[in-house]
This record gives structure tokens, C-alpha cells and sequence, in this order.
């Protein structure tokens, strides 16, 4: 839950010809708006998030319906 480290995510993706699942570090609902705007990656693991409290379902449902 400290966050997701964008910077290495980036180069990662960028070297991929593959879709990527996301896993760890999501602290917020902004963390998941920012890894939904990245084209290659294909879901993100927000479990302890989710079991924490940090994110709620129904707020990130309504947020992968609007990406």
C-alpha cells in the first residue's frame, strides 16, 4: 500500500510487446486512474487495498466503466 512506482512500471511496459498485470503497491483510487491510463496494461491485483479499505469496489468499477 505505498503506491505504485510509475517510472519503472513505464520502462517495463515500454520493452513488452504483451499485456501486463499490475500487482502491489495500490494505495488509492488515484493509483488505479493512473495505471488505467496505460495502453498495454491489462488489469491491476488491488486485493489488500480492497481488504484495507484504501479503494472500495463499486468506486473502481465505476471508474474501469469510464476508461
Amino acid at each position: 500500500l505505498t503506491g505504485q512506482n510509475f517510472d519503472e512500471l513505464d520502462v517495463l511496459l515500454g520493452q513488452l510487446s504483451c499485456q501486463l498485470i499490475a500487482s502491489g503497491g495500490v494505495a488509492s483510487r488515484e493509483d488505479v486512474r493512473k495505471l488505467a491510463e496505460r495502453e498495454l496494461l491489462y488489469g491491476v491485483i488491488v486485493g489488500k487495498a480492497l481488504y484495507d479499505g484504501a479503494v472500495s469496489l463499486p468506486d473502481l468499477v465505476a471508474l474501469a466503466r469510464k476508461a
